[in-house]
């Protein structure tokens, strides 16, 4: 990790750890240029733009590299010296069909305001067969979007490099369909 006379700080070297938070704190940018790896409890804070309030704050946290963490980590960003951070649910596993616990992607359904982040890629093959319709010959509607138009996803998500791949949603006779329904 390096910084610059603008306040930033570029992480440009691998970095992994396992326990306890990795804190990095900018005065404007943070910029994740090679993979961070956090295992076990590790957790991970993103302060930037701490020479300034909140309000109006340009400053922003930048991942052209993956962010790995455990689902049994913890995440927080803040923006500006005068708020408090904002804590993040860390997502490494896709779920069950019509999971609604918040800790896993599909899950998310149970959390509409909640803050996510993804601390892995996710293959989401297994949703080709959920959501069948139970005729003889069955077809699957796979992945419930997350978020319906009346009950809109209003929190915030954040894939920090990371990818869902293989995701099947089959109603091609529905409106606001995908990994997200509505936000």
């Amino acid at each position: 990790v390096n910084t610059t006379s603008l306040g930033d700080v570029n992480v440009n070297d691998s970095v992994s750890w396992s326990t306890n938070l990795l804190t990095l704190n900018a005065q404007n940018n943070i910029n994740i240029n090679v993979a961070l790896n956090g295992s076990g409890t590790a957790g991970l804070v993103l302060e930037y733009g701490q020479a300034n309030l909140n309000v109006g704050n340009l400053s922003s946290y930048n991942v052209n590299a993956p962010v790995n963490l455990a689902s049994t980590s913890s995440f927080s960003t803040k923006l500006g010296n005068d708020v408090a951070a904002t804590s993040y649910t860390v997502l490494t596993a896709l779920g069950a069909e019509g999971s609604n616990t918040a800790s896993d992607l599909q899950g998310m359904n149970g959390g509409l305001t909640g803050n996510y982040v993804l601390g892995a890629n996710i293959d989401a093959s297994a949703t080709s067969t959920w959501n069948s319709d139970l005729a003889a010959t069955p077809t699957y509607a796979g992945f419930t979007p997350i978020g319906a138009l009346f009950t809109s996803f209003n929190g915030t998500f954040d894939g920090l490099g990371h990818t869902v791949s293989n995701l099947t949603v089959n109603t091609p006779m529905t409106n606001n369909v995908g990994l997200f329904g509505a936000v």
